[in-house]
This record gives C-alpha cells, sequence and structure tokens, in this order.
C-alpha cells in the first residue's frame, strides 16, 4: 500500500510512513498519524486548534460552527450508512409477534428525528434497510407511516394493549448522536405504551455484545456493506454472527441470489426478500446519515467517499 505500519499504540494513536516504492507513486505526506478521539466534540476540538487536519464524523450540531471557520473546510455528502432500530426476534418475548414488530414500525416519527436531531441532514429510508445506490434497491416501497393510533390497535390485538417493557440497548459515541437518536426513539416508543430500559453502552462493549447475540431485546445499529443488497441481505440470514431474526424462507431466496449471476433474477429475488422483511420486519429501517468532514484549509488533494475509506495517497498541506 501507499503507507508503511511503523507504530501502533492501543487508544492513541497508529503512525504510518510514506511507502516510497507504491506502485501508484510515493504519497506527499511523509508521515501520517491517525488518532482516535471518540467524542465528536472533541474531534472538532482538536481541529479548530490545529492539533489534527482531517477530522471525521462529527456532531451534526457542530456543522454551522466549523462551516463558518474561515481556517477550516468542511464537507457534508449523502451518506450511505443506513441506521434502524432491529428487533430480536429468535428470542421468547413480545418481539417474536410479527403484529408487535409491525406497530414498531408505525410508532416511531422519524421525519421528526431528521428534522429535529440531526437538523435535515439524512435521508429516511424507503421501507427497506437499502439506498438507491445499492444495487437491489426497490424503487417502489415506501415507509411506514408515522401512525401512533395505528401502533397501538396493533399492540392491542397481538394481547398487549397496555404495552410492555423491553430492553433498549445503544451505543454512545459510536454513530453521529446515537445517544440522543437512542433517547429521542424511547420516548417516542413510550407514547404508545412500550417502555424501555435503557441501557447505554460503550462502543466496544456495543460491538462485542453485538457478536455475541447480546443486544436483546432492541437496539439502535448503523450498518456500512458494500453497495449491493446481498451483502446487505446476508446480515438477516439465521446463522449470520449477529443475526436477531431468523426465516428460512428468506435464507432459501438468499441462496439463490447468491448462486445466479443474472442481475434481473438477482433483483427479482431480492425484492421478494425485502417484501417478506416488510411483512415481518426484523427491524425498523429509519434513514441514513449525511456524512460530515472537515480539514485544515491548507490540506489538498484530498475529498470524502460515501463509504467513508480514506484515501490519503495523493493529500499533501499546502504551504
Amino acid at each position: 500500500g501507499p503507507f508503511k505500519l511503523i507504530e501502533w499504540v492501543k487508544d492513541d494513536r497508529v503512525v504510518f510512513e510514506a511507502n516510497p516504492d507504491y506502485w501508484g507513486g510515493a504519497p506527499r505526506i511523509r508521515r501520517l498519524i491517525i488518532r482516535p478521539i471518540p467524542e465528536g466534540a472533541a474531534r472538532v476540538a482538536a481541529l479548530q486548534a490545529g492539533d489534527i487536519d482531517i477530522a471525521t464524523l462529527w456532531p451534526l450540531d457542530a456543522y454551522e460552527r466549523v462551516a463558518g471557520d474561515p481556517s477550516l473546510t468542511a464537507y457534508s455528502i449523502r451518506g450511505m450508512r443506513v441506521f434502524g432500530l432491529m428487533l430480536a426476534q429468535k428470542w421468547e418475548g413480545p418481539l417474536r409477534d410479527r403484529e408487535v414488530r409491525q406497530a414498531l414500525q408505525y410508532a416511531i416519527d422519524t421525519n421528526a428525528l431528521i428534522r429535529s436531531l440531526l437538523k435535515g441532514r439524512a435521508r429516511r429510508l424507503e421501507g427497506q434497510p437499502l439506498t438507491p445506490e445499492y444495487f437491489g434497491y426497490q424503487h417502489d416501497l415506501k415507509a411506514t407511516p408515522y401512525d401512533p393510533e395505528r401502533a397501538k390497535k396493533l399492540l392491542a390485538e397481538a394481547g398487549y394493549p397496555a404495552g410492555f417493557q423491553v430492553t433498549f440497548k445503544y451505543p454512545h459515541g459510536r454513530y453521529p448522536q446515537d445517544k440522543e437518536l437512542s433517547e429521542a426513539i424511547a420516548a417516542q416508543l413510550l407514547k404508545v405504551g412500550i417502555r424501555t430500559q435503557q441501557v447505554v453502552m460503550e462502543p466496544g462493549e456495543f460491538l462485542t455484545q453485538l457478536s455475541q447475540l447480546g443486544l436483546r431485546d432492541m437496539f439502535f445499529f448503523g450498518t456500512l456493506p458494500p453497495p449491493d443488497a446481498h451483502f446487505m441481505l446476508t446480515q438477516y440470514v439465521c446463522n449470520f454472527r449477529y443475526a436477531y431474526w431468523c426465516r428460512p424462507d428468506f435464507d432459501q431466496l438468499m441462496a439463490k441470489a447468491g448462486a445466479t449471476a443474472d442481475d434481473r433474477e438477482r433483483l427479482r429475488l431480492y425484492r421478494e426478500m425485502l417484501l417478506l422483511m416488510q411483512d415481518d420486519p426484523p427491524h425498523v429501517p429509519l434513514f441514513a446519515q449525511s456524512d460530515l468532514y472537515a480539514t485544515a484549509k491548507n490540506v489538498a488533494g484530498w475529498r470524502p467517499y460515501k463509504d467513508q475509506s480514506l484515501y490519503l495517497a495523493k493529500a499533501y498541506k499546502r504551504d
């Protein structure tokens, strides 16, 4: 690659130096230091103080301040990481009931979340965990409308006229506004009688429990696989390492889709799978956030990408 790893200090920094033998030409940056700064506000402060040159995925509420700073360049791009409220269906409890999970889709006002906490910098997902950039996206599917009365009716029909209580786990510091968004979701669920025991988690512990299937009963989650429905929908196959929902007929469709090279047939199969997910929801699809980046004014040769990759081989600092 363009850089060679020369030092790693856990939770502090990763240091690289330019590879003069890189086939694409030696990078203009001779020494590259990547620092983990979990708090978004701290990343912004470090950038404004000149301690770092590029800040990634910082808080939306800081956008106007950063964009108005003459020493910085701010970027806001259409992101492809999709967010949802994941619902654990594999185990006994209220969420095992299909009507309960349907009710949750009516109970969340996604547009209000986008308008208030996300300052309009997000796209609502249209009834599927895909954005239009993904192969397999279904343009005619629509998001479930916000309808708390319909949610209450479905809960009553499922045998929960007074609602119920569930555990709701979410990270703080993994995704932009993750804690605030999760708290707002919990407040919306309470309006239809769903009481949540909220568990706020450090990002590392959140990921550990995710892969160990420990995030029951529900959790706030964002994912960014390659832009093909195959990679997104694989996450819902019964034996996937963090699948909290299981439908053998869904798995059969996925196996067929993975065994064909015909794009039209793949699209047909993905459509069938997405319709199945609408009828028997594993989650509440929410939104794809805009990704925010900022650099010092003298950083050149770099631009952000929708897949959140950092390509720095051509970047440099102007004198």
